[in-house]
């Protein structure tokens, strides 16, 4: 089962766990030692930005990139045969029933539809369109002659969405609303209670 914790506080712990300390190099993986009976930590599960663009405007066709991190697959407190990767992500998707990924973070070739709020405030006419995955990690202990300890970094999911900068209520999603403080600008938060008026028609003279 995954915990569904998001903060940067549970991740900041587990990296602690497993890096080496200050000054010392990681340990490494004893020869013939596979990464084939694993016990896994509490997998920790939080949204994570790969890509932002931001655009002025339904005139700007591409945009000026704004934050770009690739996301990969990473082993860390133990330097660990390339082939761990694949090992751990398979036996990770086995103790969560969800497919862990062993590759770098792309999006599929293809048309991609998403819903997008319009812009409430006319004088922020920027959209941002993003990419994000959702993350999984987990400290592991490998069984061999001498046990192995790691953290192993992985995804699950990719999405890709966008918003408009000038619309006063912040995305329903978690990676927009990561997103978001790309905006050059964002309206002021509405009066608690606001209702957007609604029209109506008023009844003709006779």
């Amino acid at each position: 089962m995954i915990n569904y914790r998001a903060g940067a506080a549970v991740l900041a712990m587990l990296s602690t766990a497993a890096c080496a300390a200050p000054g010392t190099t990681p340990a490494t993986v004893p020869s013939g030692c596979a990464a084939t009976e694993v016990r896994w930590s509490a997998p920790v599960k939080e949204p994570r930005l790969t890509h932002v663009t931001l655009k002025q405007g339904d005139g700007d066709l591409t945009g000026r990139v704004v934050m770009d991190e690739p996301f990969a697959p990473s082993i860390t407190g133990v330097t660990a045969p390339a082939d761990w990767t694949a090992m751990l992500a398979t036996s990770l998707s086995d103790e969560t029933g969800i497919k862990v990924e062993t590759g770098p973070a792309v999006l599929p070739d293809g048309d991609i539809g998403f819903p997008m709020a319009v812009a409430d405030d006319p004088s922020i006419p920027q959209p941002l369109f993003y990419e994000g995955v959702t993350s999984v990690s987990a400290e592991f202990t490998v069984s061999c002659a001498t046990p192995v300890t790691g953290a192993f970094t992985s995804w699950t999911t990719i999405e890709f969405g966008g918003l408009a900068c000038g619309h006063s209520a912040p995305p329903e999603d978690a990676l927009g609303r990561l997103a978001r403080p790309h905006c050059p600008a964002t309206p002021a938060p509405r009066p608690s209670g606001y209702v957007d008026a609604v029209p109506f028609d008023e009844p003709t003279p006779s």
